[in-house]
């Protein structure tokens, strides 16, 4: 008997993802994530175990046989799915395995490398229980995302922060710094949950700043700063360690977001004094100052001359793993700025075409979480020395 996934189901299937233009309906979609998901508290890391599933075919089966829903089963037992169930070494207790788990679980068992990849279901819940076995870093703080497994977190130090409420805060600090914020986007995946504003009313001082800290580098660039507008990036995760964050940012004419700073983190991680949320509070303070720190970084990257522009950039997409269907328009358009690499440039313009390029990867089908790396791969530059990748002869893309 062939059984039928319903539109409620979905939501608890790998790969769901929920894009909006409307801020009450992410925030919405969010606490209907929250209320389908579970903090465990009491998982013995030594105590793990995972159990393989073979095909598809047995689903029915394991979903008898350990009390789990067949379709979450199904879905898990799939060619692309993580193929495991997890069992917390306690009676009754076995959940689903999602792919965003998977990370989690080679962390919690101390076990790294390409090689786990390419192992048959078996072989992996075998190579990781072996690790599990001999855990020696305490508890594990396990979160459930429709009654499957979505992370594995060290009790001892991660701190929950609620998503809805982070998101609270964030809006909040928008409407009283910045007087209005026009929501953009947003989307609400297991693994990550971001939107934008735009900040309509900061534009013209933003902008003029921007313009002064061009000119006081003494260079012309090829961007007209005049039709950006400004605005705020929102983002966190319950199934990674990192922070939750609130990034300053430009958009293009294009359409691409284009980032200057770092902006302000706070990460999963417990205080002696205060709560995660209470941190993000009190941090989301100096977005304010974020956002007008962009200048005095625009103007530093504009005082970096580059000689060799087209060069530069295929140097620092091949170093940042920026995908050459990205990087090659915004070569094309260095080479339009300096006459085929003929007139020198700056790191500002090589490090705007190459956010502009990128940006391209939301008109082109690709999934959020691409785009999303890809976007911080382009951050990353932001630390380089640009020099460092201005090179004279021929640079290729090779196979990238």
């Amino acid at each position: 008997m062939v059984k039928q996934v319903n539109v409620g189901t979905m939501k608890a299937l790998d790969g769901y993802e929920f894009v909006t233009a409307y801020e009450e309906r992410l925030l919405e979609d969010v606490k209907e994530m929250e209320s389908n998901s579970e903090w465990i508290h009491d998982v013995k890391t030594n105590q793990i175990r995972l159990i393989p599933i073979d095909l598809p075919v047995y689903a029915e089966e394991y979903a008898d046989k350990y009390g789990l829903d067949y379709n979450a089963v199904f879905d898990t037992a799939q060619e692309d799915g993580t193929r495991q169930i997890v069992h917390d070494g306690k009676e009754e207790r076995y959940w689903c395995l999602s792919d965003t788990g998977l990370p989690a679980v080679g962390e919690r068992a101390k076990l790294f490398g390409s090689a786990l990849g390419r192992m048959k279901p078996a072989a992996f819940a075998e190579t990781m229980n072996y690790g599990f076995e001999v855990a020696k870093d305490g508890d594990t703080l396990a979160y459930l995302c429709y009654g499957r497994v979505a992370s594995l977190h060290a009790e001892r130090s991660y701190e929950i922060m609620p998503i809805s409420d982070l998101l609270e805060i964030a809006r909040r600090h928008l409407q009283e710094d910045f007087g209005y914020a026009r929501f953009v986007s947003g989307t609400n995946r297991h693994d990550m949950t971001s939107c934008i504003w735009e900040l309509p009313e900061m534009q013209e001082p933003l902008i003029n700043a921007y313009k002064e800290a061009i000119k006081e580098a003494g260079i012309h660039s090829g961007f007209e700063p005049s039709e950006l507008m400004p605005g705020i990036k929102f983002q966190t995760s319950n199934t990674s360690n990192s922070s939750a964050f609130l990034f300053p940012m430009f958009r293009a004419k294009n359409g691409s977001w284009v980032r200057f700073t770092d902006g302000i983190g706070v990460r999963h991680e417990k205080r002696p004094n205060k709560s995660g949320i209470e941190a993000f509070d009190e941090e989301a303070n100096g977005v304010y100052a974020k956002l007008f720190e962009t200048p005095e970084r625009i103007k530093e990257l504009a005082s970096v001359i580059i000689y060799n522009g087209p060069n530069c950039v295929v140097s620092l997409c091949k170093k940042y793993g920026i995908p050459k269907k990205y990087g090659d328009e915004a070569r094309e358009m260095i080479a339009s700025f300096t006459d085929g690499g003929q007139i020198p440039t700056n790191a500002h313009d090589i490090y705007f075409a190459i956010a502009q390029g990128v940006g391209q990867a939301r008109f082109r089908n690709a999934s959020s979480s691409l785009v999303m790396q890809l976007e911080e791969s382009v951050a990353r530059m932001l630390r380089c020395d640009f020099t460092e990748h201005d090179v004279a002869g021929t640079v290729s893309w090779g196979n990238k």
